[in-house]
């Protein structure tokens, strides 16, 4: 005897499981990420060369597909095309992301240097070297707030609306980081 779950996974077509996503079918979505996540995640990887990096574009990748899976029309493409479509946007945009913050960062320890003598710079230098780090130990709903908000200088609102989440729950985001990168800069600290 067949579960519905396994069913669902081998049995309904791309386009119904889209169709039921829609209509909030989370079970669906389950089944359509088993049949294209790893597909989906070897071509992030040989965009990125960086494991990580290629999780979070396959994960953004089904979230978008979730948000939008109403809008697919099956008469323009099959699933695993729109599916494609969709990651190569999230690559290109985390790309650009990643450009912009190590940018950034690097004017930063530009301008840091620039008002002051080699020791105040190599102090610099470190510094931004411990806030690349501790951004990047950041769990991803974190991470993706600091960047908005610092990096790319967003307002709350802003990113709550470019997120699609509350306003206070970037606010909460937003302290539990700074309060977690303290804590990995103090332990830091007393490491030396």
């Amino acid at each position: 005897m067949s579960r519905p779950f396994e069913s669902l996974h081998t049995t309904v077509e791309d386009a119904d499981l889209l169709s039921r996503m829609g209509a909030g079918d989370e079970t669906a979505l389950g089944a359509l990420y088993d049949r294209y996540s790893g597909m989906l995640y070897a071509f992030a990887l040989r965009m990125f060369q960086d494991g990580q990096a290629a999780e979070e574009a396959v994960q953004n990748t089904f979230l978008a597909a979730w948000r939008n899976a109403a809008s697919f029309d099956a008469r323009r493409g099959k699933a695993s095309t729109w599916l494609v479509a969709i990651l190569k946007n999230q690559v290109r945009d985390q790309m650009r992301r990643s450009k912009r913050k190590e940018a950034f960062l690097d004017d930063l320890e530009r301008d840091l240097a620039a008002e002051s003598g080699p020791v105040d710079h190599l102090d610099a230098l470190l510094l931004a070297g411990e806030v690349r780090d501790a951004v990047r130990r950041l769990p991803p709903e974190q991470r993706v707030i600091i960047e908005l908000t610092y990096f790319f200088g967003l307002s709350h609102r802003e990113t709550a609306t470019l997120l699609r989440i509350p306003l206070g729950t970037v606010k909460s985001r937003l302290r539990l980081a700074i309060e977690r990168m303290g804590d990995m800069f103090d332990r830091g600290r007393r490491s030396r």
